[in-house]
């Protein structure tokens, strides 16, 4: 078995406390919380109505608005850690090997609303199934 070396150049992060790696790091550690009233959505029926959201995020930093609406938010939410991860690494796109480059990303669920959504229509037949509801909650990996 032929053994390879990783090098792991530079990390990215975006989350409730922080829209980068040192925000949330120093949020962290100053004890603050991300927890909110839920915005993304009506949750005034629901039992729970807080949430630790990521708030002042604009897809458009890292995607094309037509490119977005192929992805679902957690999508664009890994693509801004990887931005700032290949920042941090001082890696440009242009200068990628890409047999040699990878990102690995990882969430704790992805692609809900396009579940819902799926599932909602679901009822009606295949033929209105969404196309995108496999495509859209893929990993980053």
């Amino acid at each position: 078995m032929k053994i390879h070396e990783v090098v792991i150049t530079g990390y990215g992060m975006i989350n409730g406390v922080g829209n980068n790696a040192n925000d949330a790091f120093n949020a962290l550690l100053a004890g603050n919380s991300g927890v909110d009233i839920i915005s993304h959505f009506d949750a005034s029926n629901e039992k729970v109505r807080i949430a630790c959201e990521v708030k002042n995020f604009n897809p458009d930093d890292v995607m094309d608005k037509k490119e977005q609406k192929k992805a679902d938010r957690f999508i664009h939410l890994g693509l801004q850690a990887v931005a700032e991860a290949m920042q941090r690494a001082t890696i440009k796109i242009e200068d990628i090997d890409r047999d040699r480059f990878g990102v690995c990303g990882a969430t704790g669920i992805g692609g809900l609303p396009t579940i819902e959504m799926s599932l909602a229509v679901f009822k009606k037949g295949l033929k209105v199934f969404h196309p995108f509801l496999f495509p859209l909650p893929s990993p980053i990996c």
